[in-house]
């Protein structure tokens, strides 16, 4: 390290000198490695400056540089590794720009099914079409995402028209005390759960984060369990999130408790999300009664022990008066 180091005060102290030692090109060439999901905390500084130096070793002249500056002793770590290229960028700062670019999004996204099942559902909304202007305009937002996920069994997650329809699934846009959401995900959301068209802000669509509907129904039920009726209701939709894991290696988030910025290493670990579709069967509320207040009733157990211990080490006139504060 101290001599690479000392390296690179000289190579920076005689840039323009030394320029076609290095590089070919004149001014500097910007560098980015584009992370797709994640924050400045959560990008592996490890492979931000291992996929930096490759694509430093495209576009400079000598090709055995990055071999040359970069370790691999037998006693070289990973953090040596890092170390040392962070040293080769800021060798040939001259001549090239680093940064990483990290975009919100969605790393992947699995669609479960085959292409003609999204094909039978894009063939069916049409018939909503058939009661009325509000369901036709619902099926009309309905149409293009659909098309999109059957367009992506047909062309490929790398198609340049099948990654934009998956990056503009949803956007966030927060202020004046308002979550607003748009994106073609919005199309789910037309009507509240009292059947109201849901309102829609400027031209993008955006949804108030607060109106966004649950994705549920509810049925209600009478039942007859061996001659006791029972009010009841069913509710049926999507009502959980299934958390797996791919089996691929991810860096997990900082542990801050180690020291600010402390990273872990690359793990397994869950980083997949699925919807989960369920059903409950539960008692109508208004067939319970009143609902029974758990806090009230901790009050006075903890009241009544108290005065249980009292009793216990009180006198007769004690006890008298602690039973009928209990009886009552």
């Amino acid at each position: 390290m101290a001599i690479i180091s000392q390296f690179s005060f000289y190579v920076n102290a005689h840039s323009q000198e030394l320029r076609g030692k290095f590089v070919s090109h004149t001014g500097k060439v910007e560098l980015t490695v584009v992370y797709e999901t994640g924050d400045r905390f959560t990008v592996s500084m490890a492979d931000f400056t291992s996929k930096i130096t490759g694509l430093m070793e495209q576009n400079i002249v000598d090709e055995g540089l990055r071999q040359w500056i970069l370790p691999s002793f037998t006693t070289t770590t990973e953090d040596d590794v890092v170390a040392a290229s962070i040293v080769m960028m800021g060798t040939l700062q001259a001549y090239f720009e680093y940064g990483p670019q990290i975009c919100c999004g969605i790393p992947s996204v699995t669609l479960l099914g085959e292409k003609e099942d999204y094909e039978e559902m894009l063939r069916r909304v049409e018939r909503l079409c058939e009661y009325g202007e509000e369901p036709a305009e619902f099926c009309k937002g309905l149409v293009p995402v659909l098309t999109g996920m059957v367009r992506t069994f047909e062309e490929g997650e790398e198609r340049k028209e099948v990654k934009r329809f998956w990056e503009t699934i949803c956007d966030y846009q927060g202020g004046s005390g308002m979550d607003h959401y748009s994106g073609w995900v919005t199309a789910f959301c037309f009507w509240d759960d009292k059947g109201k068209r849901i309102k829609r802000f400027w031209e993008n669509n955006a949804v108030d984060g607060k109106d966004i509907p649950g994705g549920f129904s509810k049925v209600p039920l009478k039942i007859d369990d061996n001659g006791e009726e029972i009010d009841a209701k069913m509710l049926v939709g999507s009502v959980a999130i299934v958390c797996s894991s791919s089996g691929k290696m991810s860096v997990a988030a900082p542990d801050y408790s180690l020291g600010y910025g402390t990273e872990r290493k690359e793990m397994v670990g869950l980083d997949s999300m699925q919807p989960q579709i369920g059903w409950f069967v539960y008692e109508n509320e208004a067939a319970l009664g009143p609902i029974y207040d758990w806090r009230a009733a901790y009050r006075q157990l903890l009241e009544d022990r108290r005065l249980r211990s009292f009793l216990r080490n009180s006198s007769d006139e004690g006890r008298a008066e602690a039973v009928n504060t209990l009886s009552t």
